[in-house]
């Protein structure tokens, strides 16, 4: 009989789970042609799934040795290395499939879930997400993301894809489970962030300060304690910039409108208070090179001001 045919048997119990039944067909297969690679190849993933890792590594390794850019053999063999422990071997293989086909999808997520694995968060960001360019309703690139986010703290971001996960198969009950865990440790985190925010606050660590109100309030769009320090806490940091050069602060605003419309305020003035120590140098220098002995130039805005005055009327005096 055909080893081709014999492994197509083989398959159909492999697909229903009889792993067993699969590898005798395989090995039927393999009488006939020792190096037939569909039946190696199937062999050993069966041989996997059956939790024979060792020795299905030795079938993937035959199957490479005939063939070392077979893609499925170089996949699989990663997944079983990865399923031991060897994550940084697991990476070679994912890199040698992604490098004969960068729009592999399984390559891109295993790879994700490995870096991810060893803490590598960033580059296993970076996977997932060029697994969801290549295939946007993939459940699993989608599912592996948002938990990547989630131990990040960007609960926002995980619910949104994890609720996504749920219309596109609204039976994946992981990702359900992962929702639900999100939104819980999102009503944890919130107060944990708020709290290092008034912490932050009252050390006068106000920009600090800003970024804990800043995620609490995204965590919690109705916490309104957050709302408010977040506004106090970003004014602060302007009005602490400001305060030694004696420029003068106009009431703390109460709102996220006022505060813009106080922040150009006080930008403005800031602008004012540089154009005015340009001009006092520019006038020193003038008036010194015609003999006349200029004051040290002060550095509170309201001096600053007073002096330029008396510099502009001597420098009009003289010529």
């Amino acid at each position: 009989m055909d080893p081709g045919e014999l492994c197509k048997r083989g398959n159909t119990y492999y697909r229903q789970g009889k792993y067993e039944e699969a590898i005798r067909w395989y090995d039927r297969a393999l009488e006939i042609n020792s190096n037939y690679i569909m039946a190696l190849n199937n062999k050993a993933a069966a041989l996997d799934e059956l939790g024979k890792q060792r020795e299905a590594l030795i079938y993937y390794d035959m199957v490479l040795r005939l063939n070392p850019l077979h893609i499925s053999a170089n996949l699989n063999k990663g997944v079983t290395l990865y399923k031991m422990g060897r994550y940084e071997e697991s990476l070679v293989y994912f890199d040698k499939v992604l490098a004969e086909n960068p729009k592999s999808l399984e390559a891109w997520v295993d790879k994700g879930n490995t870096l991810y694995k060893i803490g590598n968060n960033d580059e296993a960001l970076d996977c997932y997400l060029n697994a969801i360019e290549l295939a946007p309703r993939s459940v699993e690139a989608l599912y592996n993301l948002g938990n990547l986010l989630c131990e990040e703290g960007e609960n926002g971001y995980a619910i949104s894809l994890y609720e996504k996960i749920l219309l596109l198969d609204p039976h994946f009950e992981k990702a359900f489970d992962r929702l639900v865990s999100c939104y819980n440790k999102g009503e944890e985190d919130y107060v944990e962030q708020y709290n290092m925010g008034v912490k932050f606050y009252l050390q006068g660590k106000y920009d600090e300060a800003a970024k804990q109100f800043s995620k609490a309030y995204e965590l919690a769009p109705d916490f309104k304690d957050a709302k408010e320090y977040l506004i106090k806490a970003k004014w602060m940091k302007i009005a602490k910039e400001v305060e030694k050069r004696g420029i003068e602060m106009p009431e703390v605003p109460k709102s996220q409108e006022e505060l813009i419309t106080q922040i150009k305020i006080v930008k403005e003035k800031l602008k004012r208070y540089k154009e005015m120590k340009e001009e006092w140098r520019k006038l020193s220098q003038e008036l010194r090179e015609k003999g006349v002995k200029v004051p040290v130039m002060p550095e509170k805005y309201g001096e600053i001001e007073n002096g330029l005055k008396k510099l502009r009327e001597l420098s009009k005096n003289i010529n």
